[in-house]
């Protein structure tokens, strides 16, 4: 059985997930809450070279993918990397399971959290006029870091 924390990954690594996510199918989502790709993907550095950090996980407890196969999100959830949540399959039934193979509309609202992992709910959630969503939190930080760069960091006295 793989355990949060095991030893088969640095704790580097460990420290970089938050192991509490939304359950998937009785098991909760080990959320990457480092570096991630505008698709919600971690990123670790492996030596040198950066690799997914899901495709680290599941290789580190299941064994290699095998080639001509990538890693599915059983549980949807791109910046999980419990490795119980992946799956080795074709391109072909990644995409079929994917936004490709579903209406992009019905996959983001079954989404329950922003890709940075704060909540989609009615208070930290803006609606646009096209019904897109938008995490209140993230925004907020973004308009902080906007300012912060305008300003030089100076404070404004408040």
């Amino acid at each position: 059985m793989v355990e949060f924390g095991d030893r088969e990954l640095p704790q580097r690594f460990w420290s970089k997930v938050n192991p509490n996510g939304p359950l998937w199918n009785g098991t909760p989502c080990w959320e990457w809450t480092a570096s991630k790709d505008k698709d919600g993907y971690g990123h670790f550095a492996v030596g040198r070279r950066m690799a997914l950090a899901h495709r680290i996980a599941y290789e580190a407890f299941t064994g290699p993918i095998p080639d001509g196969l990538e890693s599915d999100h059983l549980c949807r959830n791109p910046s999980c990397v419990n490795p119980l949540h992946l799956e080795p399959v074709t391109s072909k039934v990644n995409s079929q399971r994917g936004l490709t193979g579903l209406a992009a509309g019905a996959v983001m609202k079954a989404k329950t959290h922003c890709p940075h992992g704060h909540p989609y709910d009615e208070v930290n959630t803006y609606f646009r006029k096209n019904g897109d969503r938008l995490c209140k939190t993230c925004s907020n930080l973004r308009g902080k870091a906007a300012w912060r760069a305008k300003h030089g960091g100076a404070s404004s006295g408040i």
